[in-house]
């Protein structure tokens, strides 16, 4: 959880206090010490300003997740552009974009739920490690069920805390509902299902309600690490990343 608007000049402030008095210790300090004071006042200082690092489950949701989908994105828009144009086959190219969507948020989900739990683990004692390790593996939702809202929560809710998804941005509830909706035209187009969609989920797939899918994902993923961050930072008592 990042401090209020007035407390990043506060800690600006203590920065420079401290890299005045660290010069004044150069002369009878080694080097490593001036470095590892720097990297202390620095890391408070992003911190405060919000410019902490992204988890390499996040790295990997935005330079490579990413990547691959804006491929199966375009793909899609260039059906939709076909002249004369191809309603079948632009719906199915759709499905497949809802199936490689769902696909990779469950991965990124279930990356950044391993990654924390490593994180986590390698900070208790050896004795507990492999007893810890299997409670951390054991029945996860994400190992095998879809992204849904539910899923999440019951694996990260295993760190200790409730997890709410809704409460963290002020677009939350509509991400949530658009994570819904995602799923449900998931499992209809996985298991060709005849059943009717649940009450205000989209008929018809189009790209833009994909693509709106699509935003609501990236920015759950944003959150859920930030969230996973600040519960670490609690528990450990350090920044995980």
């Amino acid at each position: 959880m990042h401090l209020t608007s007035a407390a990043p000049d506060l800690v600006l402030r203590g920065v420079k206090i401290e890299i005045m008095r660290i010069h004044q210790m150069q002369r009878s300090d080694n080097v490593f010490v001036l470095l590892v004071q720097y990297a202390i006042w620095f890391g408070k200082l992003f911190d405060a300003r919000g410019f902490s690092m992204p988890s390499a489950a996040l790295t990997r949701w935005q330079n490579d997740r990413t990547l691959r989908l804006n491929e199966v994105d375009a793909h899609c828009a260039a059906v939709l552009a076909l002249v004369p144009p191809n309603p079948m086959f632009l719906d199915e190219t759709l499905r497949g974009l809802v199936l490689h969507l769902s696909a990779h948020l469950q991965g990124f989900c279930r990356d950044l739920y391993t990654e924390c739990s490593q994180i986590w683990i390698a900070t208790i004692p050896v004795g507990l490690q492999a007893t810890a390790q299997a409670q951390f593996s054991a029945h996860l939702a994400l190992e095998k069920g879809n992204p849904t809202h539910d899923n999440i929560k019951r694996d990260f809710n295993r760190f200790g805390f409730l997890l709410d998804l809704q409460a963290t941005h002020a677009n939350g509830p509509q991400r949530v509902t658009d994570l819904g909706h995602l799923n449900e035209w998931r499992n209809k187009a996985a298991h060709q299902g005849t059943q009717p969609l649940g009450g205000g989920v989209p008929a018809v797939l189009t790209l833009p309600i994909v693509q709106g899918w699509r935003a609501s994902c990236d920015g759950l993923a944003i959150s859920l690490d930030g969230i996973m961050r600040v519960e670490l930072l609690r528990i450990m008592g350090v920044a995980p990343w």
